[in-house]
């Protein structure tokens, strides 16, 4: 798994979880740790069942399908690794 961050609408399959999850943002913070991604389960998206998912690029088994990279989302996406790099311990 690269260490580059994948973009919005990307569906992975995650370690212990038979749904897929799509995901829908970056560096989420809950409580007091912050996670690489957050998503909702694919292809139900978020409702009163399933609400929103936060993982680590470690728990991503499979990429089922990578989300569309254009000009706009790879300038964010550069911004996101960037943030990373610089505040990794």
């Amino acid at each position: 798994m690269t260490n580059q961050f994948l973009p919005i609408g990307t569906i992975v399959k995650l370690l212990n979880l038979k749904k897929k999850i799509m995901v829908t943002g970056f560096l989420m913070k809950n409580e007091n740790q912050v996670y690489d991604y957050c998503g909702c389960i694919y292809p139900e998206g978020i409702n009163d069942e399933y609400k929103s998912f936060h993982f680590n690029k470690n728990d991503i088994i499979e990429v089922v399908k990578l989300g569309l990279v254009d000009k706009e989302t790879q300038e964010v996406l550069n911004k996101v690794n960037n943030y990373k790099n610089n505040t990794a311990n």
